[in-house]
């Protein structure tokens, strides 16, 4: 009968599974997703309006995967739709597109590896505006999202 080895002396298959066993804890740590989704933010205007935040007190340390997704409308053509996000206050990132049909649903998504260095306190927002006043946009759906990966 062959028997199970692992790592370097070997190990037994009772072995393994103790170790196993005991890694459940990390296991559990490592299962952290959290999450926000709205609908139908109408009728933005050219000031940036939320669309999506995420608050999660006491965030476990780790690494993490950021994301944020939204379908919209702009009823207009050759004006610019803009979203930006921010992490705890922080200085936001923003970017934009410009609908090419007055009739189009457009949508994006964006996901990043995030450090978050100690447990504490995290909120993720995004917010959505217009070029200008004309035109109606509207936010259908929007979701942010963190997906921890692993330890710090």
């Amino acid at each position: 009968m062959a028997q199970l080895s692992c790592g370097e002396g070997g190990s037994t298959g009772a072995e393994v599974v103790t170790q196993i066993n005991s890694n459940t804890n990390l296991l559990e740590t490592l299962s952290v997703f959290e999450y926000d989704s709205t609908a139908d933010t109408l009728d933005i205007p050219e000031t940036y309006t939320n669309v999506a935040s995420l608050t999660y007190l006491d965030m476990p340390a780790g690494v993490y995967m950021i994301g944020l997704s939204a379908t919209y409308n702009l009823d207009i053509t050759q004006k610019s739709v803009f979203a930006r996000f921010s992490i705890n206050g922080g200085i936001p990132e923003e970017f934009s597109k410009e609908p090419k049909d007055s009739t189009d649903r457009e949508a994006f998504s964006y996901s990043f590896p995030y450090v978050h260095l100690t447990t504490g306190n995290f909120e993720l927002l995004m917010d959505m505006r217009k070029e200008d006043t004309s035109g109606v946009l509207n936010a259908l759906f929007a979701n942010v999202w963190v997906d921890k990966k692993r330890e710090v």
